[in-house]
């Protein structure tokens, strides 16, 4: 991780200064979105949700399971 912090920082100094700030925005951007877009994907077909609310509650599995971050999942019962 720390290693690829230097490397962003680096890479985006340098993009910086041959495509300006939008540019180099843009260029490390969009391969992380579309990495990020494939991973939700590929979950998804694993998982197999049927239902609408079972495709609501992947987000925060799927942030969780591939370490992007700590998600307490916690179920919530209505009495009404």
């Amino acid at each position: 991780m720390i290693i690829a912090d230097s490397l962003t920082l680096t890479l985006y100094k340098t993009l910086s200064n041959t495509n300006g700030l939008s540019g180099a925005d843009q260029i490390l951007y969009n391969p992380g979105k579309v990495a990020r877009m494939a991973d939700a994907f590929r979950f998804s077909e694993k998982s197999n949700p049927e239902k609408s609310k079972d495709k609501f509650g992947i987000g925060p599995i799927h942030f969780s399971y591939f370490g992007w971050g700590y998600e307490n999942i916690v179920a919530i019962h209505s009495n009404t």
